[in-house]
């Protein structure tokens, strides 16, 4: 059995990869937890047992849990009693390529669309008309790459084989 509070983790590695998952929007509670299980020697823990490890409190603990489960990033292995072990789901790559899209989506399209229409109705000279479309053109391009990049992922099945 594993005295959990002895359990010693690459600092280093930890941190990229807590830093990565804030990077991407995921809290930090929540991003410690996931490396905490991801990194652990054991295959599963309890709250509890995440709690020792971190230090965190077991209700916040708990509440990052169920958080990270609504991103499908953990799941439930196994449950003894009231006591319920947890497992980490690979989610790294599944993560990055949601970043295009919610990019293209939320800034990217509606950006081009909110400056066309600022350059149609209040360009105050050529230097602002200049600007307005150079940055339109820019983010037109950027629409282009991120497209793509979306395509590659759905098309390509080579990456899938790890």
């Amino acid at each position: 059995m594993y005295r959990l509070s002895k359990i010693k983790f690459n600092k280093e590695l930890f941190s990229r990869i807590v830093n990565l998952l804030m990077r991407w929007g995921i809290p930090y509670r929540e991003s410690a937890v996931y490396a905490y299980l991801l990194l652990s020697p054991k295959e599963e823990l309890s709250i509890k047992e995440i709690s020792e490890i971190s230090g965190l409190s077991i209700s916040s603990v708990s509440y990052s849990l169920r958080q990270l489960q609504g991103k499908h990033m953990v799941e439930i292995s196994r449950k003894i009693g009231k006591i319920k072990y947890y497992v980490p789901k690979p989610v790294f790559s599944s993560i990055l390529i949601k970043e295009p899209e919610v990019i293209l989506k939320t800034y990217t399209r509606p950006i081009i669309e909110l400056l066309d229409e600022e350059l149609k109705e209040h360009v105050r000279s050529k230097e602002h008309a200049r600007k307005l479309e150079e940055t339109i053109n820019d983010l037109k391009k950027l629409d282009c790459m991120l497209t793509k990049i979306l395509e590659l992922f759905r098309s390509s099945h080579e990456c899938q084989k790890w």
